[in-house]
């Protein structure tokens, strides 16, 4: 800064030369990285002004501020929200902030109207150019490895200061929260500080960010600031030592996963957030590709579904259409065409049977079916056709469909695309119908809108690093919550590249494209999962980022052959379609093996006893992504909405001291036996690891001595009760989890995800007994 003034006021000619050669180093950086000439003098302007006037002590610090907000209001249109958050709280505060780029600093120092405090690394603070940043706040070095350090700056917030501290420690390099150190909860907590979270969001597309070979970085992005309210840790008493830096740590990682969630928008239409996700990532940006490998790009998207949403809305009246398509380029350009003239679409399970198929179509009265005549004869699908006609459904094959869109049709789509036209509907409305598995009975259509959809999207994205340089492989059917919402809409709206396969069941094939398309992120069933470690190639996964499973228990056996066979850790989460669908997740910072993770931002939980079961019970949820309600075929088309947005999932859980959350069984899994709560769920998972791979389920028969009994259905060529009761001796599993019957069934039913289908294997054990 001295330099710098004394080239404008006159002084040394050395220093002058000094100065100038500065001024042109900077303008030379600045016009490379997108700077106009017009820009870049009233940018030097500015500066000078502020520089000349603020050596000279002529104005105050405040002034300073003031022109390099004008500097970033005018390149970044920098946005800022709660700075009441910021007024309201007391003195003694602990500014808390994610840390997306080298502007971080120089925007929170630029934006809140007190000067600060900065906890610094004493290394950084040796550098060039942190020195002028001594202008706009007071610097406070911190050595990291002087375990006294942190009392220091303990005493510095009892000073009654503010105090801002990154909790992460170094800038961000996978574009979400990295690991989170607890020193910043601490301070707050040994100096009974408030702390105040900021949410910075834009400036990790900046190139002063470390993500420009994983994002679409710029010269200006716009950029927000949001300032959430003061907030306190609640420390449980008695709690000391490592065990409460421990508790702070836990508490200090959901407080910036809640940040991150709780400032994002959730009230947004999908197919906006479409157009907003080609602007931000780039339109030219390959974003979907499927088997026939001719990828689209956001625009070829976007354009192609402007332009059969029109279409669709011309010939069709009905608000509610079905789709009835494998994983494909079709599939995905119809759902957001869709959504583009706020059509809502019903996603057909084509692996369930006519009965159940039937019935969904009935529960939302639904008159038109869009399909493919070519999948249909290729799945065979002759007689679910045949059935929808003979009910009268209107069958529409989109092959003939799109040849026959009208020029009209698709010159009023051109305008949409040229013109962004977005579609009127709220986020409150329903954005899909899916619908439950029908593994204990007929299925209900789920209902889902935008908002909750959005919610789950940024509840994920919020505690897992996602960014444009991945890859999204998703062969899981999009009929089911777990292939649409996370397989598709998610990786598709955050600019990732997703390839569609058709069905996961491919165990040969699915790991040669994995690893043929590069892909960085898998997920699926552990059904699935134990399919591809089995064929793969021990190289198909080597550029593994996340392996993620969910809809069903991963077992022992295919979380170690994943270890051993392809040196990849897989992360289990659990939800259901009702919760569109992720609840809880382990993640790389928050992951204990044996179970599902902890509860995704913002859910809110209550747990029943039930009786017989000792440790947890049964499992309510609250929260944004919680479905709109059910249609059932007991009132079809009619909407049965949540009771004040509670879901009782009903799945036996317990949840330990740091959250995380292990999975007994379902309610209705659970057989009285002498007297005793056996779960069966458990017991299969006991039987897994005697047979292992085998498919199979336990279901129960009335017994008239101990009320119940237990029944193994299994395809293991040579099972055996002696074999089993020697097994669960060794193990110490109870007696009374022992089977009193086994039936051998080649090819146990299954769902179209991998499930055993118990409700087709309690049929067919009825027409065994009958025969």
């Amino acid at each position: 800064p001295k330099a710098y003034t004394a080239t404008v006021i006159g002084g040394n000619n050395i220093i002058n030369a000094l100065g100038m050669a500065g001024i042109s180093i900077l303008a030379i950086i600045l016009l490379s990285i997108g700077f106009t000439i017009p820009q870049l003098f009233l940018l030097i302007a500015l500066m000078s002004i502020g520089v000349v006037f603020y050596s000279c002590k002529l104005l105050p610090d405040a002034f300073l501020r003031s022109i390099l907000q004008g500097i970033f209001g005018l390149f970044f249109r920098v946005h800022v929200e709660g700075i009441q958050n910021f007024r309201k709280a007391s003195n003694r505060v602990l500014l808390i902030a994610n840390h997306t780029s080298l502007l971080d600093g120089l925007l929170i120092a630029t934006f809140m109207p007190d000067r600060i405090t900065f906890a610094i690394n004493t290394d950084w603070a040796k550098k060039w150019f942190i020195k002028p940043f001594g202008l706009l706040v007071d610097l406070y070095p911190l050595d990291p490895t002087n375990p006294m350090a942190i009392r220091s700056l303990i005493n510095e917030v009892k000073k009654n200061k503010k105090v801002m501290i990154f909790p992460e420690g170094r800038i961000s390099v996978t574009g979400g929260l990295m690991k989170v150190y607890e020193g910043a909860g601490v301070v707050a907590q040994k100096a009974d500080a408030k702390i105040i979270p900021v949410r910075i969001n834009g400036a990790q597309f900046s190139k002063f960010s470390y993500l420009k070979n994983k994002l679409k970085t710029r010269a200006f992005p716009k950029i927000s600031m949001t300032i959430l309210p003061p907030k306190k840790f609640t420390i449980p008493e008695g709690t000391i030592g490592r065990d409460q830096r421990h508790y702070i740590s836990m508490q200090l990682y959901e407080l910036m996963a809640d940040m991150m969630y709780e400032t994002s928008n959730i009230n947004e239409h999908l197919f906006i957030s479409l157009l907003k996700s080609a602007d931000l990532y780039g339109w030219h940006q390959k974003i979907v590709e499927d088997i026939a490998r001719k990828p689209l790009t956001y625009t070829g998207l976007v354009k192609k579904a402007y332009i059969l949403g029109q279409a669709y809305n011309t010939a069709f009246q009905e608000e509610f259409l079905a789709l009835m398509l494998p994983n494909g380029l079709a599939n995905i350009v119809s759902f957001f065409a869709l959504q583009s003239v706020d059509k809502v679409p019903v996603m057909l399970n084509f692996s369930q049977g006519i009965g159940q198929i039937i019935s969904c179509i009935n529960t939302v009265k639904i008159k038109t079916v869009i399909t493919s005549k070519l999948f249909i004869r290729l799945a065979h699908l002759e007689e679910i056709e045949k059935a929808l006609q003979e009910n009268g459904v209107n069958v529409v094959y989109l092959e003939r469909f799109a040849k026959n869109i009208s020029w009209s049709d698709k010159i009023k789509g051109i305008i949409k695309h040229l013109n962004e036209e977005k579609p009127t509907h709220s986020a409150d409305t329903p954005a899909v119908v899916l619908f439950t598995s029908g593994s204990e009975g007929m299925p209900k259509a789920v209902l889902l809108s935008h908002k909750n959809l959005q919610a789950n999207r940024y509840q994920i994205t919020s505690i897992m690093a996602f960014n444009s340089s991945d890859v999204f492989f998703n062969a899981l059917p999009m009929f089911h919550s777990f292939g649409l919402s996370v397989g598709s809409i998610i990786p598709i709206l955050s600019g990732i590249k997703t390839f569609l396969y058709p069905s996961p069941l491919h165990y040969r094939i699915v790991p040669e494209l994995v690893y043929d398309t590069n892909a960085t992120i898998v997920c699926g069933t552990d059904t699935f999962f134990f399919g591809y470690g089995r064929m793969g190639h021990p190289y198909d996964f080597f550029n593994l980022k996340y392996a993620v499973v969910g809809g069903e228990k991963l077992k022992e056996t295919t979380a170690d052959l994943w270890m051993k066979k392809f040196g990849v850790r897989i992360l289990e989460g659990y939800g259901s379609t009702e919760t569109s669908p992720v609840l809880a997740l382990n993640t790389p910072m928050n992951i204990k093996q044996g179970t599902v993770g902890r509860f995704v931002p913002h859910i809110n939980y209550k747990i029943k006893k039930v009786p017989g079961v000792e440790n947890g019970g049964q499992l309510w949820v609250q929260g944004d992504n919680i479905m709109l309600g059910y249609m059932k075929s007991d009132k079809p088309g009619k909407l049965q909405p949540t009771k004040n947005h509670w879901y009782d999932t009903g799945d036996i859980v317990s949840i330990d001291e740091d959250g995380f959350i292990s999975i007994q069984g379902r309610a209705k899994r659970f057989a009285k036996i002498a007297g005793e709560m056996v779960s069966l769920t458990s017991v299969e998972q006991a039987v897994d690891q005697l047979y292992v791979g085998a498919i199979q389920g336990i279901l129960t028969e009335p017994d008239e001595k101990k009320g119940e009994q237990l029944i193994l259905i299994t395809n293991h060529e040579k099972p055996s009760i002696t074999e089993i009761r020697k097994f669960f001796k060794n193990k110490g599993f109870s007696e009374l989890w022992i089977p009193k019957n086994i039936i051998y069934i080649k090819n146990p039913p299954v769902l179209g995800t991998g499930k055993f289908d118990y409700q087709t294997a309690k049929k067919l054990l009825t027409d065994k007994k009958q025969k």
